[in-house]
């Protein structure tokens, strides 16, 4: 290639990391991702314990999270990366779709949400429009949008949304995940990410934690000795 026709200037590609559990998944994004020629795919993950410290040490421009991680919730690991790269763009996609997950996700400084069913069409788009740092909602999020603004003007000072204080008094009566799930009509794993989300937002460690930021906030109170 004579000087004449060179370009001036390259395009440097954007630099993406994953985080989605589920191996396949995770793969054939990469691999979507990477064919396209205008990004670089830096690590995938399928935990979140790592993704925020490896966020920080490479600085990728788009993280693609997952918020049902199997050890902590994706939101968790959005508050960290948020808090410690905020440089680094977060794309929420995810199956779990509801107007407290996105309300969640808002506050923890989320760009993008979409929903796993959409199309590879929109998947790109969303990727696109995140990556510069522009809001993108999927098709899935856009009607219970403004539910999910009402819930984040109505938290409550503590931080918590209604399920997550919801859910910690059933923990500070002694209430086992599966039990919660069962008493609330939802999964376990729903009760699990609520469950890791007040932790973070409490710094609660166990469910002794939660029983007594349940009582310093009122929800519950103590119980006498002689009580059941």
């Amino acid at each position: 290639m004579s000087p004449e026709t060179e370009p001036s200037q390259w395009v440097k590609p954007v630099s993406v990391v994953i985080a989605e559990d589920h191996v396949a998944i995770g793969t054939l994004l990469s691999r979507l991702l990477e064919a396209r020629g205008a990004y670089r795919v830096l690590e995938q993950f399928t935990r979140g314990a790592d993704v925020a410290r490896r966020c920080h040490e490479l600085r990728p421009q788009l993280l693609i999270l997952d918020i049902e991680l199997p050890d902590m919730s994706g939101l968790q690991v959005a508050r960290e990366v948020a808090a410690t790269t905020p440089e680094t763009h977060i794309l929420v996609f995810s199956g779990n779709i509801h107007p407290e997950v996105v309300c969640d996700a808002l506050r923890a400084g989320v760009r993008g949400i979409l929903e796993k069913t959409a199309g590879l069409e929109l998947l790109e788009s969303a990727v696109a429009t995140v990556s510069l740092g522009r809001d993108f909602f999927g098709p899935a999020v856009l009607p219970i949008l403004p539910q999910a603004l009402r819930l984040m003007q109505d938290a409550p000072t503590d931080g918590l949304t209604d399920r997550e204080r919801e859910i910690l008094v059933l923990v500070a009566e002694g209430m086992s995940n599966r039990a919660i799930a069962q008493r609330l009509g939802i999964s376990e794993r729903t009760v699990g990410n609520h469950r890791a989300n007040t932790m973070g937002k409490l710094g609660a460690h166990n469910a002794a934690d939660l029983t007594r930021e349940a009582m310093r906030l009122g929800l519950v109170r103590p119980r006498a000795r002689n009580e059941s």
